[in-house]
């Protein structure tokens, strides 16, 4: 997967996070107003490296390897 990491994605629009972190690295979330939050709206405390619209991310997910 490619993360996006050269743009914000759309104020709101839940995508799936590239998060620094060990335990989960993968998380639901949106960016709004300048802060990064978890799906629930609870703040994401570690930095987010890139993302993904749902959308890419599901079709990439159901596509199998060559």
């Amino acid at each position: 997967m490619t993360w996006i990491t050269d743009q914000l994605p759309d104020s709101e629009t839940t995508v799936l996070m590239r998060l620094q972190d060990e335990e989960y690295p993968i998380w639901p979330g949106f960016h709004d107003e300048g802060e990064w939050c978890n799906a629930d709206a609870t703040l994401v405390t570690v930095p987010v490296l890139g993302w993904l619209p749902l959308e890419t991310a599901a079709q990439k997910l159901d596509t199998p390897p060559a």
